[in-house]
């Protein structure tokens, strides 16, 4: 009995890797400015079996957003009780760039995603910008070093500038990219387990403990 339970649950495992080492075609549009649009469509079995959130499920995605950035800005407007200022989303941000070896691991797991992902066009044009001018260079020296490796490809068109006077995230653009799940999974999950991610997560961690403390 047992070696048939063996061989059912690897024959799973094998059937799951065979599925996820099918190539996804993802077709996208997203838009960030005043308010957030996005449209996905997902093409598998090399556009056989195509999938589409509803318009219902986006309206909801939208929602959420709103929520999350209207929760942000009441917690970061000071008030005449608060003895300190409010901690800001941003400050996390600026706490993960600062983890030692954090910039380095994600510059190269970038390099290691694109290179796996085959681009058939991809457009794109925004803004973006932290509270410290310090910290927005140290954020576009690593976008820079993103859009650099993408720009190689003749498919590829990048547009974007970065804003030193204000916290801003704009984003316009559209794509039509393919990508094996599989080797997806296994690039990100080396990334995740890497020590710079590790003391990442702690971090943050820490920075929410401290944000609920407060």
């Amino acid at each position: 009995m047992l070696p048939v339970i063996l061989s059912i649950i690897a024959g799973l495992l094998l059937l799951s890797l065979l599925i996820l080492a099918i190539p996804v075609t993802v077709t996208f549009s997203v838009q960030r400015l005043e308010t957030f649009t996005n449209q996905v469509t997902i093409g598998w079995l090399f556009g056989r079996l195509r999938y589409a959130p509803l318009r219902e499920d986006r309206v909801k995605g939208k929602k959420r957003v709103a929520r999350r950035e209207k929760k942000t800005v009441k917690k970061t407007v000071p008030t005449e009780t608060e003895a300190a200022p409010a901690r800001r989303p941003s400050d996390l941000a600026k706490a993960i760039l600062k983890t030692r070896g954090f910039v380095k691991r994600t510059i190269r797991l970038l390099q290691t995603l694109i290179g796996a992902i085959r681009l058939r066009t991809l457009q794109m044009k925004g803004r973006i910008g932290l509270n410290d001018p310090y910290d927005t260079g140290r954020l576009w020296g690593l976008f820079s070093a993103l859009t650099g490796i993408i720009h190689m490809k003749q498919q590829v068109l990048i547009q974007f500038e970065p804003d030193f006077n204000h916290p801003a995230f704009e984003i316009d653009g559209h794509g039509i990219i393919r990508i094996i799940p599989l080797q997806m999974i296994a690039i990100t999950t080396l990334f995740l387990i890497s020590p710079p991610a590790l003391r990442a997560a702690w971090t943050a961690i820490k920075w929410s403990r401290r944000r609920k403390e407060r």
